[in-house]
């Protein structure tokens, strides 16, 4: 994935999926973004250099 536009809207979809799990769970939605933002970050989007 090399565009950032597609890169930015995957993410989004997961956040959101992971913000509505976390509801339905009464698990703050915060940490739910922040567990996205670490599993679905550089490495997993493969933007990172190299």
């Amino acid at each position: 994935m090399n565009e950032p536009f597609a890169e930015f809207s995957v993410l989004r979809i997961i956040a959101a999926f992971a913000g509505t799990l976390a509801v339905g769970l009464r698990q703050p939605v915060l940490i739910a973004y922040i567990v996205v933002g670490i599993l679905a970050g550089p490495v997993a989007l493969a933007t990172g250099p190299g």
